[in-house]
Protein backbone atom coordinates (compact mmCIF):
# COMPACT_ATOMS: atom_id res chain seq x y z
CA UNK A 1 0.00 0.00 0.00
CA UNK A 2 2.79 2.10 -0.65
CA UNK A 3 1.91 4.74 -3.28
CA UNK A 4 4.72 5.68 -5.84
CA UNK A 5 5.60 9.28 -6.15
CA UNK A 6 4.36 10.49 -9.53
CA UNK A 7 1.41 8.83 -9.86
CA UNK A 8 -1.68 9.46 -10.41
CA UNK A 9 -2.77 7.95 -6.59
CA UNK A 10 -0.13 10.09 -5.21
CA UNK A 11 -1.36 12.92 -6.48
CA UNK A 12 -5.37 12.11 -5.30
CA UNK A 13 -3.31 11.99 -1.88
CA UNK A 14 -1.77 14.86 -1.65
CA UNK A 15 -4.15 16.81 -2.53
CA UNK A 16 -7.78 18.25 -2.82
CA UNK A 17 -8.82 16.73 -5.97
CA UNK A 18 -11.85 14.69 -6.67
CA UNK A 19 -10.96 11.72 -8.59
CA UNK A 20 -12.24 10.86 -12.28
CA UNK A 21 -14.98 7.85 -12.03
CA UNK A 22 -12.37 5.76 -13.90
CA UNK A 23 -10.38 5.89 -10.73
CA UNK A 24 -13.07 4.96 -8.41
CA UNK A 25 -12.67 1.33 -8.66
CA UNK A 26 -9.11 1.51 -7.95
CA UNK A 27 -9.28 3.51 -4.47
CA UNK A 28 -12.00 1.16 -3.30
CA UNK A 29 -10.03 -2.16 -4.11
CA UNK A 30 -6.98 -0.30 -1.82
CA UNK A 31 -9.29 0.39 0.62
CA UNK A 32 -10.63 -3.21 1.07
CA UNK A 33 -7.38 -4.49 0.98
CA UNK A 34 -6.12 -2.23 3.59
CA UNK A 35 -9.48 -3.36 5.93
CA UNK A 36 -8.82 -7.19 5.43
CA UNK A 37 -5.19 -6.79 6.39
CA UNK A 38 -6.43 -4.37 9.57
CA UNK A 39 -8.29 -7.21 10.66
CA UNK A 40 -5.55 -9.62 10.45
CA UNK A 41 -3.77 -7.20 12.72
CA UNK A 42 -6.73 -6.30 15.32
CA UNK A 43 -7.17 -10.58 15.64
CA UNK A 44 -3.08 -11.35 16.12
CA UNK A 45 -3.41 -8.02 19.14
CA UNK A 46 -6.07 -9.45 20.65
CA UNK A 47 -4.14 -13.15 20.44
CA UNK A 48 -1.54 -11.57 21.80
CA UNK A 49 -3.21 -9.07 24.91
CA UNK A 50 -4.90 -12.62 25.55
CA UNK A 51 -1.48 -14.17 26.07
CA UNK A 52 0.25 -11.50 27.84
CA UNK A 53 -3.12 -11.21 30.25
CA UNK A 54 -2.73 -15.44 30.93
CA UNK A 55 0.77 -14.82 31.35
CA UNK A 56 0.51 -12.14 33.62
CA UNK A 57 -2.09 -13.82 35.81
CA UNK A 58 0.58 -16.69 35.41
CA UNK A 59 3.07 -14.48 36.98
CA UNK A 60 0.99 -12.94 39.91
CA UNK A 61 0.07 -16.62 40.70
CA UNK A 62 4.05 -17.89 40.99
CA UNK A 63 4.85 -14.80 42.95
CA UNK A 64 2.43 -14.99 45.10
CA UNK A 65 3.14 -18.32 46.00
CA UNK A 66 6.99 -17.36 46.13
CA UNK A 67 6.28 -14.67 48.85
CA UNK A 68 4.16 -17.22 50.98
CA UNK A 69 7.41 -19.39 50.58
CA UNK A 70 9.46 -16.83 51.13
CA UNK A 71 7.48 -15.68 54.00
CA UNK A 72 8.73 -19.06 55.92
CA UNK A 73 12.33 -17.28 56.43
CA UNK A 74 10.59 -14.41 57.64
CA UNK A 75 12.97 -13.30 61.28
CA UNK A 76 9.63 -12.47 62.67
CA UNK A 77 8.52 -16.23 62.54
CA UNK A 78 11.30 -17.12 64.81
CA UNK A 79 10.84 -14.13 67.39
CA UNK A 80 10.98 -15.59 70.80
CA UNK A 81 7.12 -14.69 71.99
CA UNK A 82 7.98 -12.43 75.05
CA UNK A 83 9.64 -10.37 72.70
CA UNK A 84 6.80 -10.44 70.61
CA UNK A 85 4.61 -9.56 73.70
CA UNK A 86 7.10 -6.58 73.93
CA UNK A 87 6.37 -5.83 70.75
CA UNK A 88 2.38 -6.03 71.04
CA UNK A 89 3.25 -3.44 74.13
CA UNK A 90 4.86 -0.67 72.45
CA UNK A 91 2.02 -0.98 70.19
CA UNK A 92 -0.80 0.16 72.47
CA UNK A 93 -2.57 3.69 71.71
CA UNK A 94 -1.70 5.88 74.51
CA UNK A 95 -5.42 6.25 76.44
CA UNK A 96 -5.90 10.29 75.27
CA UNK A 97 -6.43 8.44 71.70
CA UNK A 98 -8.95 6.36 72.77
CA UNK A 99 -10.58 8.74 74.90
CA UNK A 100 -10.41 11.35 71.97
CA UNK A 101 -12.27 9.10 70.14
CA UNK A 102 -15.11 8.00 72.26
CA UNK A 103 -15.16 4.85 71.35
CA UNK A 104 -13.43 1.78 70.69
CA UNK A 105 -11.86 0.49 67.61
CA UNK A 106 -11.20 -3.41 66.17
CA UNK A 107 -8.66 -1.97 64.07
CA UNK A 108 -6.48 -0.66 67.16
CA UNK A 109 -4.30 -2.47 69.72
CA UNK A 110 -4.34 -5.08 71.39
CA UNK A 111 -7.72 -5.92 69.27
CA UNK A 112 -6.22 -6.08 65.84
CA UNK A 113 -3.02 -8.70 67.05
CA UNK A 114 -6.14 -11.28 67.74
CA UNK A 115 -7.06 -10.97 63.67
CA UNK A 116 -2.98 -11.11 62.64
CA UNK A 117 -2.82 -14.82 62.24
CA UNK A 118 -3.16 -17.72 65.00
CA UNK A 119 0.00 -17.18 66.63
CA UNK A 120 -0.21 -13.68 67.10
CA UNK A 121 -3.60 -13.68 68.39
CA UNK A 122 -2.46 -16.46 70.97
CA UNK A 123 0.50 -14.44 72.34
CA UNK A 124 -2.10 -11.18 72.28
CA UNK A 125 -4.37 -13.68 74.89
CA UNK A 126 -1.96 -14.66 76.78
CA UNK A 127 -0.15 -11.36 77.47
CA UNK A 128 -2.25 -10.08 80.45
CA UNK A 129 -0.89 -6.73 80.09
CA UNK A 130 -1.71 -6.05 77.27
CA UNK A 131 -5.10 -5.88 78.42
CA UNK A 132 -4.61 -3.66 81.56
CA UNK A 133 -5.86 -0.72 80.36
CA UNK A 134 -9.47 -0.01 79.67
CA UNK A 135 -10.92 3.48 77.93
CA UNK A 136 -14.54 3.65 77.97
CA UNK A 137 -16.01 7.72 77.13
CA UNK A 138 -19.59 7.99 76.76
CA UNK A 139 -20.53 11.46 75.00
CA UNK A 140 -23.74 12.68 73.62
CA UNK A 141 -22.50 12.79 69.90
CA UNK A 142 -21.91 8.63 70.19
CA UNK A 143 -24.58 5.96 70.96
CA UNK A 144 -23.91 4.59 74.73
CA UNK A 145 -24.12 1.61 73.80
CA UNK A 146 -21.27 1.07 70.56
CA UNK A 147 -18.81 3.48 73.07
CA UNK A 148 -17.15 -0.10 74.55
CA UNK A 149 -19.99 -3.23 73.73
CA UNK A 150 -20.94 -5.23 77.04
CA UNK A 151 -19.46 -8.73 75.55
CA UNK A 152 -16.20 -6.86 74.17
CA UNK A 153 -15.47 -5.49 77.59
CA UNK A 154 -16.00 -8.96 79.22
CA UNK A 155 -14.10 -10.28 77.45
CA UNK A 156 -11.31 -7.40 77.78
CA UNK A 157 -11.60 -8.07 81.43
CA UNK A 158 -11.34 -11.81 81.37
CA UNK A 159 -7.86 -11.05 79.33
CA UNK A 160 -5.97 -9.11 82.14
CA UNK A 161 -4.51 -9.70 85.22
CA UNK A 162 -4.97 -5.86 86.64
CA UNK A 163 -6.66 -3.32 85.05
CA UNK A 164 -6.08 0.31 85.07
CA UNK A 165 -9.88 2.07 84.28
CA UNK A 166 -10.72 5.25 82.82
CA UNK A 167 -14.38 5.86 82.73
CA UNK A 168 -15.83 8.70 81.88
CA UNK A 169 -19.78 8.76 82.11
CA UNK A 170 -22.13 11.76 80.51
CA UNK A 171 -25.34 12.67 82.07
CA UNK A 172 -26.69 13.47 79.01
CA UNK A 173 -26.25 9.95 77.07
CA UNK A 174 -28.54 6.99 77.18
CA UNK A 175 -27.86 5.84 81.29
CA UNK A 176 -28.52 2.18 81.21
CA UNK A 177 -25.52 1.11 78.80
CA UNK A 178 -23.46 3.11 80.85
CA UNK A 179 -24.67 1.75 84.53
CA UNK A 180 -24.35 -2.11 83.02
CA UNK A 181 -20.88 -1.47 81.81
CA UNK A 182 -19.67 0.25 85.04
CA UNK A 183 -21.58 -2.53 86.85
CA UNK A 184 -19.41 -5.26 84.81
CA UNK A 185 -15.92 -3.61 85.68
CA UNK A 186 -17.10 -3.13 89.45
CA UNK A 187 -17.82 -6.85 89.44
CA UNK A 188 -13.45 -7.09 89.18
CA UNK A 189 -12.93 -4.13 91.17
CA UNK A 190 -10.47 -6.42 93.31
CA UNK A 191 -7.96 -5.63 90.43
CA UNK A 192 -8.40 -2.65 89.65
CA UNK A 193 -4.88 -0.46 90.30
CA UNK A 194 -6.36 2.86 88.56
CA UNK A 195 -9.21 4.74 88.28
CA UNK A 196 -9.76 7.64 85.87
CA UNK A 197 -13.70 8.48 86.86
CA UNK A 198 -16.31 10.72 85.55
CA UNK A 199 -18.99 10.80 88.16
CA UNK A 200 -22.71 11.52 87.16
CA UNK A 201 -25.78 10.60 89.40
CA UNK A 202 -26.83 7.62 87.34
CA UNK A 203 -23.21 5.90 88.72
CA UNK A 204 -22.70 7.50 91.85
CA UNK A 205 -24.65 5.46 94.16
CA UNK A 206 -22.52 2.47 92.62
CA UNK A 207 -19.38 3.54 94.44
CA UNK A 208 -20.55 2.52 97.61
CA UNK A 209 -20.73 -1.41 96.45
CA UNK A 210 -16.79 -0.60 96.07
CA UNK A 211 -16.00 -0.04 99.53
CA UNK A 212 -13.58 -2.74 101.21
CA UNK A 213 -13.74 -3.77 97.14
CA UNK A 214 -10.60 -2.10 96.02
CA UNK A 215 -7.51 -3.48 98.05
CA UNK A 216 -4.83 -2.76 94.74
CA UNK A 217 -6.18 0.56 93.96
CA UNK A 218 -2.92 2.99 93.83
CA UNK A 219 -4.22 5.98 91.50
CA UNK A 220 -7.37 7.46 91.74
CA UNK A 221 -8.60 10.28 89.39
CA UNK A 222 -12.32 12.09 90.09
CA UNK A 223 -14.00 14.34 88.06
CA UNK A 224 -18.04 15.42 87.76
CA UNK A 225 -19.98 15.89 85.19
CA UNK A 226 -22.15 18.52 86.96
CA UNK A 227 -23.44 19.70 89.97
CA UNK A 228 -26.45 17.47 89.60
CA UNK A 229 -23.96 14.98 89.89
CA UNK A 230 -24.99 13.78 93.81
CA UNK A 231 -29.08 12.17 94.05
CA UNK A 232 -29.08 12.57 97.97
CA UNK A 233 -26.01 11.44 98.91
CA UNK A 234 -23.80 13.01 101.82
CA UNK A 235 -20.44 11.34 101.17
CA UNK A 236 -18.70 8.69 99.22
CA UNK A 237 -17.15 6.79 101.37
CA UNK A 238 -15.89 3.56 98.91
CA UNK A 239 -12.28 5.34 99.01
CA UNK A 240 -11.48 5.58 102.18
CA UNK A 241 -10.25 1.71 102.66
CA UNK A 242 -8.09 1.43 99.77
CA UNK A 243 -5.35 0.63 101.50
CA UNK A 244 -2.48 0.79 98.39
CA UNK A 245 -4.20 4.54 97.29
CA UNK A 246 -1.48 6.51 97.10
CA UNK A 247 -1.86 9.23 94.36
CA UNK A 248 -4.47 11.46 94.18
CA UNK A 249 -6.50 13.70 91.45
CA UNK A 250 -9.40 15.59 91.87
CA UNK A 251 -10.12 18.27 89.08
CA UNK A 252 -14.14 18.79 89.09
CA UNK A 253 -15.29 22.55 88.62
CA UNK A 254 -16.62 22.28 92.14
CA UNK A 255 -17.16 19.14 94.78
CA UNK A 256 -20.44 18.68 95.10
CA UNK A 257 -20.13 16.19 97.47
CA UNK A 258 -17.75 14.89 100.80
CA UNK A 259 -15.09 12.38 99.94
CA UNK A 260 -14.05 10.40 102.51
CA UNK A 261 -9.77 9.29 102.03
CA UNK A 262 -6.90 7.82 103.22
CA UNK A 263 -5.25 10.83 103.09
CA UNK A 264 -2.49 10.43 105.89
CA UNK A 265 -1.21 7.59 102.79
CA UNK A 266 -0.90 9.54 99.87
CA UNK A 267 2.21 10.63 98.14
CA UNK A 268 1.21 12.25 95.30
CA UNK A 269 -1.84 14.98 95.24
CA UNK A 270 -3.38 16.96 92.93
CA UNK A 271 -6.49 18.65 93.45
CA UNK A 272 -9.05 22.32 92.02
CA UNK A 273 -10.65 23.85 95.20
CA UNK A 274 -10.96 26.54 97.69
CA UNK A 275 -8.34 26.96 100.04
CA UNK A 276 -9.97 25.93 102.54
CA UNK A 277 -10.35 22.44 101.50
CA UNK A 278 -6.66 22.46 100.29
CA UNK A 279 -6.28 23.46 104.11
CA UNK A 280 -8.12 20.74 105.45
CA UNK A 281 -6.62 18.01 103.38
CA UNK A 282 -2.90 19.15 103.74
CA UNK A 283 -3.59 19.14 107.30
CA UNK A 284 -3.51 15.47 107.52
CA UNK A 285 -1.29 14.66 104.15
CA UNK A 286 2.08 14.57 106.00
CA UNK A 287 3.34 12.00 103.68
CA UNK A 288 3.04 13.62 101.24
CA UNK A 289 5.92 13.60 98.41
CA UNK A 290 4.14 15.60 95.42
CA UNK A 291 1.69 18.38 95.51
CA UNK A 292 -0.22 19.96 92.60
CA UNK A 293 -2.66 22.76 94.44
CA UNK A 294 -4.62 24.85 92.01
CA UNK A 295 -7.04 27.04 93.87
CA UNK A 296 -10.74 28.29 92.33
CA UNK A 297 -11.53 30.51 95.52
CA UNK A 298 -9.25 33.72 96.50
CA UNK A 299 -10.96 33.88 100.03
CA UNK A 300 -7.81 33.33 102.01
CA UNK A 301 -7.75 33.02 106.11
CA UNK A 302 -4.69 34.22 108.77
CA UNK A 303 -1.48 32.05 107.51
CA UNK A 304 -1.02 29.55 109.61
CA UNK A 305 1.68 27.27 108.03
CA UNK A 306 1.15 23.25 107.56
CA UNK A 307 4.66 21.42 107.87
CA UNK A 308 4.81 18.63 105.12
CA UNK A 309 8.05 17.38 106.27
CA UNK A 310 8.40 14.82 103.09
CA UNK A 311 7.21 17.09 99.93
CA UNK A 312 10.05 17.44 97.23
CA UNK A 313 7.52 18.62 94.43
CA UNK A 314 5.08 21.65 94.70
CA UNK A 315 3.19 23.60 91.58
CA UNK A 316 0.99 25.99 92.73
CA UNK A 317 -1.34 28.28 90.66
CA UNK A 318 -1.64 31.03 93.23
CA UNK A 319 1.31 33.05 95.41
CA UNK A 320 -1.02 33.26 98.55
CA UNK A 321 -0.21 29.14 98.84
CA UNK A 322 3.03 29.65 99.63
CA UNK A 323 2.50 31.54 103.06
CA UNK A 324 0.70 28.50 104.35
CA UNK A 325 3.18 25.92 103.74
CA UNK A 326 6.43 24.95 105.36
CA UNK A 327 8.59 22.18 102.80
CA UNK A 328 12.02 21.35 104.46
CA UNK A 329 12.52 18.94 101.87
CA UNK A 330 11.39 20.70 98.75
CA UNK A 331 13.75 20.33 95.56
CA UNK A 332 11.45 21.16 93.11
CA UNK A 333 8.53 24.59 92.73
CA UNK A 334 6.52 25.35 89.54
CA UNK A 335 4.43 28.81 89.96
CA UNK A 336 1.64 29.74 87.66
CA UNK A 337 2.67 33.32 86.88
CA UNK A 338 0.14 36.21 85.34
CA UNK A 339 1.47 39.18 85.97
CA UNK A 340 1.67 38.64 89.53
CA UNK A 341 5.63 38.19 89.66
CA UNK A 342 6.53 40.23 92.37
CA UNK A 343 4.03 38.89 94.61
CA UNK A 344 5.43 35.03 93.77
CA UNK A 345 8.76 36.84 94.63
CA UNK A 346 7.98 37.50 97.99
CA UNK A 347 6.55 35.25 99.08
CA UNK A 348 8.56 32.36 97.29
CA UNK A 349 11.65 33.99 99.42
CA UNK A 350 9.60 33.92 102.93
CA UNK A 351 8.84 30.29 101.74
CA UNK A 352 12.48 28.92 101.45
CA UNK A 353 13.64 31.44 104.31
CA UNK A 354 10.90 29.46 106.57
CA UNK A 355 11.69 25.76 105.27
CA UNK A 356 15.73 26.07 104.78
CA UNK A 357 14.87 23.57 101.79
CA UNK A 358 17.51 22.55 99.19
CA UNK A 359 15.46 23.36 96.35
CA UNK A 360 17.17 23.04 93.19
CA UNK A 361 14.48 23.30 90.19
CA UNK A 362 12.11 26.55 89.04
CA UNK A 363 9.59 25.94 86.77
CA UNK A 364 7.82 29.13 85.38
CA UNK A 365 4.27 28.82 83.52
CA UNK A 366 1.48 31.36 81.97
CA UNK A 367 3.31 34.28 81.32
CA UNK A 368 5.99 35.13 83.50
CA UNK A 369 7.91 39.08 82.87
CA UNK A 370 11.39 39.67 82.46
CA UNK A 371 11.75 41.59 85.78
CA UNK A 372 9.55 39.28 87.37
CA UNK A 373 11.54 36.10 86.62
CA UNK A 374 15.04 37.60 87.65
CA UNK A 375 13.32 39.02 90.86
CA UNK A 376 12.14 35.37 91.13
CA UNK A 377 15.36 34.02 90.52
CA UNK A 378 17.25 36.40 93.10
CA UNK A 379 14.98 35.37 95.66
CA UNK A 380 15.73 31.88 95.14
CA UNK A 381 19.43 31.89 94.66
CA UNK A 382 19.98 28.09 95.45
CA UNK A 383 18.07 27.25 92.15
CA UNK A 384 20.34 25.66 89.10
CA UNK A 385 18.12 24.79 86.49
CA UNK A 386 14.82 27.01 85.22
CA UNK A 387 12.30 25.96 83.11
Amino acid sequence: WNVIPGTRHHQLLHSNEAPLESELADIETASSDMDAHLALLDDEIARLKARVEQLEEERLAIGTRRQRNHAILSPLRRIPPEVLAEVFLWSLPPSYVDYERGRYDVKESPWVLTHVCSRWRAIALSTSSLWSCIVIAYSPENDSSSAYPLPLVKAHIQRSRQLAVTFHSCETSDWEPQVEVFQCLAQHCGRWVELDMLVTSQLLPLLSGLRGQIPCLRKLYLEWDDSESHPGMQSIDCFETACSLVDLSIMPRHIPINILLPVHQLNRYAMTAPWGAHQSFLTLASNLVEAWIVVDDQRWPEPSPITLPFLRRLSVSEPEVLDYITVPTLEEIALYVDGNDLDFQRRLASLLHRSSCPMQRLCLHGRPTACGTLAILQAASCIVELV
